[in-house]
């Protein structure tokens, strides 16, 4: 994680754990590794 502000980069840390878990993918029936970004944005007013 990387953001402007560290309070900003530990609210994204608590919504991504929110999250469900996620299947890990398979090539030739064995787990492997897949990049993945999700991108979040917050609008300060």
């Amino acid at each position: 994680m990387r953001g402007p502000d560290q309070n900003l980069e530990k609210e994204a840390q608590r919504i991504i754990s929110k999250l469900p878990q996620m299947i890990p993918g398979k090539q030739r029936g064995l787990s492997v590794r897949v990049p993945f970004s999700i991108p979040i944005t917050f609008r300060l007013q």
